[in-house]
Formats: C-alpha cells, sequence, structure tokens
C-alpha cells in the first residue's frame, strides 16, 4: 500500500525553485512582466539548506527557473552542489 493511502508522510518527487525574482534580460515576450520584478531573491544560506533538506526528505529532482535569471542569485552554484550531494538530480532554466 502506498505511503499517502496509509496516511504517512511522503516527498514529492519534483519540485521547482524560483531563487530570485531578478533578471538581466528586458524580454518584451516575457511572461513575468505583470509581476514588475521586485528585487527579490531567498538568502543565499536558505536555499543551501533548502537543497540539502530537499535530498535528505526523499525529492528526487528539483528544476531551477522561474520568474527570474536563477544565476543572478550567486548562492546557486553552491547550492546546487549541496543538493547534488544529497542525491538530488537539479536542472536549470536559464537565458
Amino acid at each position: 500500500m502506498l505511503k499517502w493511502q496509509k496516511g504517512e508522510p511522503f516527498a514529492p518527487i519534483y519540485v521547482e525553485i524560483s531563487p530570485t525574482d531578478l533578471c538581466n534580460q528586458n524580454c518584451h515576450f516575457c511572461y513575468t512582466d505583470y509581476i514588475k520584478h521586485q528585487g527579490k531573491s531567498i538568502p543565499g544560506d536558505l536555499l543551501i539548506k533548502i537543497f540539502e533538506d530537499l535530498g535528505k526528505a526523499g525529492v528526487k529532482s528539483v528544476q531551477v527557473q522561474g520568474t527570474g535569471e536563477p544565476f543572478i542569485n550567486k548562492s546557486l552554484p553552491d547550492a546546487i552542489i549541496a543538493g547534488y550531494e544529497t542525491g538530488l538530480s537539479i536542472g536549470c532554466g536559464t537565458n
């Protein structure tokens, strides 16, 4: 019987993360224009902890993308390494 059928906690298989809403492009067709990029980013230490915790919880894969250019968050490479070390499969959408 599956964990969810037993009422047991379980991790999602896949998670999407947007490390920042900042972008270094000004694409006229961007789907995020309506949010008027507010300059918000996940703090570096928290981003790294999120990736570590996702892997430890049993999440299988993470897609890094979202409402801005992910690599503007300078902690993303360290977070990717931390997640990889816990067994995450990680993909990135970038410009």
